[in-house]
């Protein structure tokens, strides 16, 4: 989930920048940062990074 946030985050900053549809790109960007960093920062982040190591 923190890889799609950080997709979509990404996706949603270019189309603030490039799209011609009026939507809050930069403010969905934003909220999916809000969200990927609160993974990142949080309780359980370390133990999935040693799952993934097998550790």
């Amino acid at each position: 989930m923190i890889m799609s946030d950080l997709g979509w985050t990404l996706w949603a900053a270019i189309q603030a920048r490039i799209s011609d549809i009026d939507y809050d790109f930069r403010g969905w960007a934003e909220e999916r940062w809000a969200r990927a960093r609160a993974m990142l920062d949080g309780p359980d982040f370390e133990g999935w990074l040693e799952a993934t190591a097998g550790g």
